[in-house]
């Protein structure tokens, strides 16, 4: 859920809904995730950097003796930004929907659509440069208050955790749109801080992701334009964009115009580069598409602006495959919202169709995280995304290209033919020196 949703519940919807946030999460969990030190005392339990936040396991909730307040883990969020002069703006709505788009969070889909974007009181469609100019103030405050110095923990929760591409990683770091943050000045968990920018350059979202082993933290800072999202085009030159509009007067239209390019769509920053590994993994050039995380299925707007700001006229909805929920509760939410998108986007005249996670996977980044099969069905879902025929004709299946044991086995035969014929040539001119 985001910001606009809340903002605009009733005070009995809003109440409801922290009610069901506190019974799902654990709000140790959340104190440690945050960076926490828990110390056992009896039956209950306490913060070594607060030793008057006191825990209770059983009713899942804290209490702060010493100020008076306490509750589950919406409030134990909201007194934890409280204590971080960064962080004073962040209000209780804020904290609703931080804890709301965790990834141990599931709340009735049905209710969340009663509040849909659609439905609220939307923003304009298109912000003024003041807007724009006053957002990117903003985001780069929270950026440099919230950067940590390394990247280290990044590059090891995306590689080895979450089993992005390496070269997928660096180019994203490179190019400035990953870096690595912290929660607050007080805690020491670090995030993984995903930088999204709009037309002219400036920064338009940030969108942050917790990297604790064992509990999943996301949040998206409220002052990002949902109706941006967070795109990749390796054809996109910000700082050309930048000098062409901020200081020479131009407009984006002029150098933006993407035309005849495929635009990928996924829900999050983590699937539009598990996307992309799938890409590499079959041997695409992952230059030969553009990326663009909407941050929620709910948010398809983001897809609609994107195409009309720089020109995509081919997109492929690549929204989760909810197979559980579809068989618990006879609702498929990703292929569902998929669907509303695909005819969106036909309503104004673009082309466009869906493509899910091969066999039963749930999500894009479950499948880079599999071993089964992996580069035979990452070259079929890559089939499947391509429709202008940018990708190379389809391979004759060998050996060779199917990669794993067969692969070194046929790299091996070759390897000993090729030594053969030098040895055959070395045996001959030898002959013919004689």
């Amino acid at each position: 859920m985001n910001i606009y949703q809340i903002y605009n519940m009733t005070n009995k919807e809003r109440s409801e809904l922290k009610e069901r946030l506190n019974k799902q999460v654990d709000v140790m969990a959340l104190a440690q995730e945050l960076g926490y030190t828990l110390t056992k005392t009896g039956r209950t339990y306490s913060l070594a950097e607060h030793d008057s936040v006191i825990f209770f396991p059983k009713t899942n909730t804290f209490y702060r003796y010493s100020a008076g307040l306490g509750g589950g883990a919406v409030d134990f969020l909201n007194f934890v930004y409280g204590q971080d002069h960064l962080d004073q703006n962040l209000n209780y709505l804020k904290c609703l929907q931080i804890i709301s788009e965790r990834d141990d969070v599931k709340l009735d889909k049905d209710v969340i659509r009663t509040n849909d974007i659609e439905q609220s009181k939307e923003r304009e469609l298109t912000d003024s440069m003041s807007d724009q100019i006053k957002r990117h103030g903003i985001l780069l405050k929270h950026l440099v208050n919230h950067k940590d110095d390394g990247i280290k923990n990044v590059y090891a929760y995306l590689i080895k955790t979450r089993k992005i591409s390496p070269e997928v990683v660096r180019r994203f770091v490179n190019e400035g749109l990953i870096v690595q943050g912290r929660y607050n000045s007080l805690a020491k968990a670090k995030t993984c801080m995903f930088l999204g920018k709009n037309e002219y350059g400036l920064l338009c979202g940030i969108n942050e992701r917790g990297m604790h082993p064992e509990v999943k933290f996301q949040k998206s800072v409220p002052e990002s334009n949902f109706r941006r999202g967070w795109i990749y085009d390796s054809k996109i030159d910000y700082q050309r964009l930048q000098r062409y509009t901020l200081y020479e007067g131009g407009k984006p239209s002029d150098i933006l115009n993407m035309k005849g390019r495929t635009l990928l769509c996924a829900e999050s920053n983590i699937e539009i580069m598990s996307i992309m590994t799938v890409l590499k993994e079959a041997d695409v050039d992952i230059d030969k598409f553009a990326y663009l995380s909407c941050a929620s299925i709910s948010n398809y707007k983001s897809i609609l602006e994107t195409c009309r700001i720089y020109g995509y006229d081919d997109v492929v909805v690549m929204f989760n495959n909810d197979r559980k929920a579809e068989k618990e509760k006879n609702h498929n939410w990703g292929k569902e919202a998929a669907q509303r998108t695909i005819i969106k986007l036909d309503e104004i005249g673009i082309k466009a169709r869906e493509v899910y996670p091969p066999k039963d996977f749930n999500d894009w980044n479950d499948f880079c995280k599999s071993n089964d099969n992996f580069h035979m069905l990452s070259v079929e879902a890559a089939r499947k995304m391509d429709s202008r025929g940018v990708l190379p004709e389809k391979k004759e299946m060998t050996l060779n290209n199917l990669g794993g044991i067969g692969g070194m086995v046929e790299r091996a035969r070759k390897k000993k033919d090729e030594i053969r014929k030098e040895d055959s040539k070395r045996v001959k001119e030898n002959y013919l020196e004689r």
